[in-house]
């Protein structure tokens, strides 16, 4: 009986040395491709600020009242002419394209002679003069 007993125990730790093996090949596996997603992830991220600096673009961060990050994007006043032309109109929602209010409001102050302020609340609209 006792042969049969330590064959078992045996067979036992056999069969948790193999699991503890498997466990770790799988955990080898899963941290294999996580560095391989997070490498793809940089190279997007470095696509999109290409992209983003081609376009004359930025993202600026500000805290909401929420305590949430609220994201808008930066324009140049160049870029901004180029986006009354590209939607062949004379308004501009900035909320609809997400536009950074703050500076938007900044550009207006300082060509007000093209470009004004208009919309009441949480949807300003900034117009271009004629």
């Amino acid at each position: 009986m006792s042969d049969y007993a330590n064959l078992i125990a045996k067979q036992k730790q056999q069969l948790q040395e193999q699991l503890a093996r498997l466990e770790q090949a799988d955990l080898s596996a899963l941290e294999a491709k996580k560095a391989k997603l997070l490498k793809e992830v940089e190279e997007v991220d470095t696509q999109i600020a290409a992209i983003v600096k081609e376009l004359g673009i930025s993202v600026s961060s500000e805290k909401t009242a929420a305590g949430q990050k609220a994201q808008g994007i930066l324009v140049s006043y160049n870029r901004l002419l180029q986006l009354f032309e590209e939607h062949k109109t004379s308004e501009i929602n900035l909320r609809a394209l997400r536009l950074d209010t703050k500076q938007i409001k900044k550009l207006v102050a300082d060509n007000p002679d093209k470009l004004e302020l208009a919309g009441k609340g949480a949807w300003p609209i900034v117009k271009l003069k004629k």
